[in-house]
């Protein structure tokens, strides 16, 4: 019974070495498992970080273009309208020089015709004097009426030009209010 007691124990001992070597190699398998299967989350996370990060430079280069574009139109908008003002300023002011010297030619023939029929009844002497005076002092009235028509055309275009800058000023604030807004709501989406 000596040999079947010691085949008992040495079984024993080889079923319960068997059992843990198959725990053993169980653990181990499941460590192996659980290890790719945290390399492969490392790796989908990896990618999904390389993704955002390259759909967030897209988006940041697009806004930048875009922004540019802004800018640029913004330009050639104020460029434009300084034009256009300019040109209303200068027609204006034409017009109005081309009225005011119709007017003064009218009224400096009406006082020459005024002027020849009173010289057909006084003295030559006199008449020369008038004739004079009426010549030289409408060219004075005339040099200080267009510094006045300059002085105004400037104001109204300076005017102008302080108008639109406000109103490019009030543009660029709620265009960076909307960028803002957009940013915040993009890092909220991102979170």
């Amino acid at each position: 019974m000596n040999d079947h007691a010691q085949d008992l124990v040495l079984g024993a001992i080889a079923s319960k070495e068997l059992d843990d070597l198959s725990k053993e190699l169980e653990r181990k398998q499941e460590e192996q498992r659980l290890y790719v299967v945290a390399q492969l989350a490392a790796k989908e996370k990896a990618e999904r970080d390389a993704s955002e990060a390259r759909r967030k430079g897209l988006l940041s280069h697009i806004r930048d273009v875009e922004n540019e574009v802004f800018h640029q139109l913004l330009i050639d908008k104020q460029s434009t309208i300084d034009s256009f003002l300019e040109e209303i300023l200068a027609t204006t002011v034409s017009g109005a020089s081309r009225r005011r010297a119709y007017l003064e030619a009218q009224a400096q023939a009406e006082r020459l015709n005024q002027t020849v029929e009173a010289l057909d009844k006084t003295d030559p002497h006199a008449c020369v004097k008038t004739l004079v005076e009426q010549l030289v002092f409408p060219q004075s009235q005339r040099h200080v009426i267009r510094k006045q028509v300059e002085s105004e055309s400037k104001r109204f275009i300076e005017a102008a030009r302080a108008s639109l800058d406000s109103a490019m000023e009030n543009v660029h604030s709620k265009m960076a209010e909307a960028r803002a807004r957009k940013e915040a709501e993009q890092a909220e989406e991102g979170q």
